[in-house]
């Protein structure tokens, strides 16, 4: 969910390649925005529905002009008009939705965002528990010191208290056969999900808990 409705990129936005056992999506986020979840999820509680766990994944609106500060308030906003509802929030700060394809997956970015979004939990009478998604960081030397530098700033929040891993990686990043990647190249930008990222995933959930001690 994001903060403003969103139709998505332009179809066809999902592709399977069956050689690979993988899925290429280019969704662009396609919801109906916080305030209309909002009042589906009021709906529920009203109406007796909501009989199990409600977990809201939010990301920042899929307009490549929202940016910056901006950009941390589309987060804050859907978090203000979501967390009361929920059962517990994933933060999806690996969702590229800028011009430049940058997420919140930078330690002074993200320190930001979890910034405002600690703030407006505080404001909040139920403190709902919050997790962030990230991707998964190369399994090498040099991935697992991005995740750890990602995960010192999410422990210094404060109020985090467990992650989803992961994301989809970028479509160039996938380790694909050469006719899994011949049709990759031909679908261009997605992320891809699937047996091909599954050892890379597995890997940074353990470097992960490895990482925090098992606190996170």
């Amino acid at each position: 969910v994001s903060a403003r409705a969103a139709a998505g990129n332009a179809k066809p936005r999902c592709w399977r390649i069956p050689s690979d056992e993988v899925v290429v999506n280019a969704m662009g986020l396609n919801n109906e925005g916080a305030e209309a979840i909002a009042e589906k999820l009021r709906s529920l509680k009203v109406e007796g529905h909501q009989g199990r766990p409600v977990g809201v994944n939010i990301a920042k609106t899929h307009d490549p002009n929202i940016l910056g500060a901006a950009a941390v308030e589309d987060f804050a906003t859907s978090f203000r008009l979501l967390a009361p509802l929920a059962d517990f929030v994933v933060l999806n700060v690996s969702c590229p939705n800028t011009t430049e394809g940058k997420t919140f997956e930078e330690p002074a970015a993200l320190a930001e965002l979890l910034g405002a979004v600690g703030r407006t939990r505080k404001a909040l009478a139920e403190k709902v528990p919050v997790l962030v998604k990230l991707m998964a960081t190369a399994d090498d030397q040099a991935g697992r010191q991005t995740q750890r530098e990602l995960l010192q700033v999410i422990e210094d929040a404060g109020f985090v208290e467990g992650l989803v891993i992961s994301n989809t990686v970028k479509n160039p990043e996938a380790k694909l056969s050469k006719k899994g990647r011949e049709e990759a190249n031909a679908i261009g930008k997605g992320g891809v999900s699937g047996r091909v990222i599954h050892k890379r995933s597995v890997a940074a959930i353990r470097s992960a808990y490895q990482a925090t001690g098992g606190r996170l």
